[in-house]
């Protein structure tokens, strides 16, 4: 089993960056959930045959699920980063039946996807 440790970091700097403004920014933020959105339905349809089988992992899953885990949360999407991130554990475990927390995940990609 891996552990993860998280170390909790100083409170961000409420300066704007030079040049930007605060509006800017916040359209910057959006236009990158807009692409990892894309990417998300991408990704979907990497995961979806996986879908209600006995998981294998191949080095294509665990590479989308160990992306999405590292990555979801920073964009606003905790939710999606914490069920790969339990998924991403999972699949390191040999022999692990990781087919349920796979459902969940597709599931909740399902979700975001209709959503956005």
């Amino acid at each position: 089993m891996r552990v993860r440790f998280w170390q909790s970091s100083p409170e961000p700097k409420t300066e704007k960056p030079a040049g930007r403004s605060a509006g800017d920014v916040q359209l910057e933020l959006a236009a990158i959930r807009q692409r990892f959105a894309k990417r998300l339905r991408e990704d979907y349809a990497v995961l979806a045959p996986y879908r209600n089988d006995r998981v294998r992992p191949t080095h294509e899953l665990v590479s989308v699920v160990h992306r999405l885990a590292g990555s979801a949360a920073m964009v606003g999407f905790a939710e999606i980063g914490e069920i790969a991130g339990r998924l991403d554990d999972a699949l390191a475990e040999p022999g692990a039946d990781v087919s349920a927390l796979l459902n969940e995940l597709l599931a909740l990609l399902e979700k975001t996807i209709s959503d956005s």
